[in-house]
């Protein structure tokens, strides 16, 4: 067996409060040869054992009770190493740049075209395994 067939695929999670918005970004994500955990709030997320060993987060900014803001200081305050992708359809630039100061990896605006969605969460899929990489160098 090569190296190649046993790495295992690039773990994303993506949270949206709309179910149908969640599955469509989800499929698309699994179809590129993703592995997908969805969630439909950002608490049911952060109760997830999972989530801390994660390679890229996608999250809507807008949904109830816990925005995607809040969620994104909830996973720095805990040290998570996974890059977040914020996605809304009721931005505007200062959330943009709000989001991004905060420690968002990119932000992208509803609808958006598939490809910019999977550029970025390849993007982010690579800066986590570079993370991942200097760490091990280090201990």
């Amino acid at each position: 067996m090569s190296k190649e067939s046993k790495k295992q695929k690039p773990r994303v999670v993506v949270i949206d409060d709309d179910e149908v918005t969640c599955l469509s970004i989800s499929q698309m994500l699994r179809l590129r040869g993703y592995s997908i955990s969805s969630f439909c709030s950002a608490e049911d997320a952060l109760g997830w054992s999972g989530l801390a060993d994660v390679d890229c987060i996608v999250t809507d900014v807008k949904m109830p009770r816990m925005d995607g803001e809040r969620f994104l200081a909830e996973v720095i305050r805990r040290s998570y190493k996974a890059p977040v992708v914020m996605i809304t359809g009721h931005g505007d630039i200062s959330m943009a740049v709000r989001c991004l100061k905060a420690g968002a990896y990119d932000f992208v605006e509803k609808p958006f075209n598939d490809e910019v969605l999977v550029a970025s969460v390849r993007r982010g899929v690579e800066k986590a395994a570079l993370l991942r990489e200097s760490e091990e160098l280090h201990r």
